[in-house]
C-alpha cells in the first residue's frame, strides 16, 4: 500500500459569499441555511518508499471518504440527538426535584415561623 502524505483544507461558505464564484445568480439563495464547502487536497511530502513497483495511476489515485451527517428538523445533526435528550431529561427531572425540595423547605420554614411566634407569645 502506498501512503500519500496529503494536507486537507476545507473552507465553508455562506451562499451570499459565493457571488464571486457564480456564473448566474440563483433565486432565493440568500434565504437558505445551506452552506457550501470547498475541499482542497495538497501533496505535502515525499512518497513512502516501498519494494513494489509504482505506476503513474496509483500515484494519482487517492481514495477519500467524506461522510456528511444528515440534519433532523433541518438544523439538528443526528449525533447531537442523544445529548439533547439527556439535557431535556435532566431539565424535566431537575424541575420536579426542585419543586419537591422547595415544598419541603417551605414546610420547614413555616414550621420555624410558627415556632418563633409561639416562643414570642410565651415571653
Amino acid at each position: 500500500m502506498i501512503q500519500h502524505p496529503t494536507n486537507v483544507f476545507m473552507e465553508v461558505f455562506e451562499p451570499s459569499s459565493l457571488v464571486s464564484f457564480e456564473s448566474a445568480p440563483l433565486p432565493g439563495k440568500h434565504m437558505t441555511r445551506r452552506k457550501y464547502a470547498r475541499i482542497q487536497l495538497a501533496h505535502s511530502g515525499v512518497l513512502t518508499p516501498s519494494s513494489e513497483p509504482i505506476d503513474d495511476v496509483s500515484i494519482r489515485e487517492i481514495s477519500i471518504s467524506l461522510t456528511l451527517e444528515p440534519l433532523h428538523f433541518g438544523f439538528l445533526p443526528g449525533s447531537i440527538i442523544p445529548t439533547v435528550l439527556a439535557i431535556a431529561m435532566a431539565v424535566v427531572l431537575g424541575v420536579q426535584l426542585a419543586s419537591r425540595i422547595n415544598n419541603f423547605l417551605l414546610t420547614i420554614s413555616s414550621m420555624a415561623i410558627e415556632e418563633a411566634k409561639t416562643e414570642r407569645k410565651a415571653f
